[in-house]
């Protein structure tokens, strides 16, 4: 139900949005890395060391096979997969704008669009803790998400 209630928001809003200049990216970009961090927390993570999902490593091992690098990955995966899902999913803006006009050049303005995006609320953690470098709750909170946005 959440998944339709988004893709129903991001269509309205995508169509809300078009305008015919450059600015339909800009919202579509802000509104895929929202997505994609309301769909991190709706998957029941949290940016903390001691809530990451480790029965993910779990999933395809057996007693006899034994890789760490494949529990690695998929702890990987199941932690980051909202924000590697929402951004393969970006191409998906300019094939719905521009079907005739798609270039390398204009998916990789788009892919550097999506990470200054990311860029902003990282240092907007990094404002955050030097202002309050003093307090407890830095180093519980603040620094935890700092790591996981890195």
């Amino acid at each position: 139900m959440l998944m339709s209630f988004s893709t129903v928001l991001f269509s309205i809003l995508i169509q809300l949005s078009f305008d015919g200049s450059e600015s339909y990216i800009w919202t579509d970009t802000i509104i895929l890395n929202l997505l994609s961090r309301h769909w991190f927390y709706a998957t029941a993570h949290q940016p903390t060391f001691t809530s990451i999902q480790w029965d993910a490593a779990f999933l395809l091992s057996h007693k006899e096979i034994h890789s760490y690098i494949l529990s690695g990955a998929l702890v990987i995966i199941n932690t980051f997969s909202s924000f590697i899902f929402h951004g393969l999913a970006l191409p998906v803006i300019l094939i719905m704008r521009d079907s005739f006009f798609i270039t390398t050049h204009s998916i990789l303005r788009l892919h550097m669009k999506y990470l200054f995006c990311f860029g902003v609320k990282l240092l907007g953690t990094i404002i955050t803790s030097f202002i309050l470098r003093r307090h407890l709750m830095v180093w519980k909170i603040f620094h935890q998400s700092y790591s996981m946005k890195l």
